[in-house]
């Protein structure tokens, strides 16, 4: 959100709007930047119908969105033609995406730089529209190798080209879970998410940081990685999708690991 809130601070404008699925952490990020700013914010949700029971649009409500429904095909169409008629609103796109959040991101490696002495050789972050990872492999330095992990079903071996930005290299891509769909529930991840937090009190989420960490483990035990080798594994947050996902995927969860049920944003996941 950095490069977007510097955008802010420039324009100054009276609204921000924004796009995601009906569980969207990003939303949720902008909708929590808009209530600490005291501005009005808008949420155009992906969704045939709006689910008031789910936690997250309780959340971004209690946030003080303003929430839009839109079905797959006004969704794409709104998106397309949001830009002219909102010229006074900051309108930001789905997951963050754009020269904004690029140039925002750039800023990781000099916090990673600050607080570490050690000769970094390779980088991971999780891959959504791509962002975060361009952003490292255009300013991270050649000799540190920029990979991401990505939790859909079809992906490239490479990323080296966005719609509206080519980073100077590409980035190398590693499927996460790749028998899993997007989003889908797997008995595997909760029991992970809990022993990750017990070991290390880090909490994980779901649906990206959960499946890239669990894929970075098993490429240490493949020996991808030369001895001597220093990974920095960088979290993108998204924490609040483990709400999502346990409301979503109750049902199983229920059968599968009913403790976990019991889990709040205060207090570490058990599974019982």
């Amino acid at each position: 959100m950095l490069g977007f809130l510097k955008a802010y601070s420039r324009e100054r404008p009276h609204r921000i709007i924004s796009f995601g699925g009906a569980f969207s952490n990003h939303l949720l990020a902008v909708a929590g930047v808009a209530h600490l700013l005291g501005i009005p914010s808008i949420g155009i949700v992906r969704s045939h119908i709006l689910d008031e029971s789910n936690p997250v649009i309780r959340e971004l409500r209690q946030l003080g969105m303003k929430i839009q429904i839109a079905s797959p095909a006004e969704y794409r169409a709104i998106q397309q033609d949001f830009k002219k008629w909102n010229r006074g609103d900051l309108v930001i796109p789905e997951g963050g995406a754009g020269m904004a959040a690029f140039e925002g991101l750039g800023e990781i490696w000099s916090e990673i730089s600050a607080q570490t002495d050690k000769v970094i050789t390779h980088t991971f972050t999780c891959l959504g529209t791509g962002t975060t990872a361009a952003a490292l492999a255009e300013h991270i330095p050649n000799k540190v190798m920029v990979c991401a992990f990505s939790a859909l079903k079809k992906i490239p071996h490479e990323l080296t080209a966005l719609d509206w930005i080519s980073p100077n290299r590409p980035v190398q891509v590693f499927p996460s879970l790749p028998d899993v769909g997007f989003a889908s529930y797997d008995r595997r991840i909760l029991p992970f998410i809990g022993d990750f937090w017990n070991r290390h009190s880090i909490l994980l989420d779901p649906i990206y940081t959960a499946r890239g960490v669990m894929t970075l483990f098993e490429l240490v035990n493949a020996g991808f990685f030369a001895k001597g080798s220093k990974v920095i594994f960088v979290h993108t947050g998204g924490l609040y999708g483990l709400a999502g996902y346990l409301y979503n995927y109750r049902d199983k969860i229920a059968a599968d690991y009913p403790a976990a049920l019991k889990w709040d944003a205060n207090s570490p996941i058990t599974l019982g």
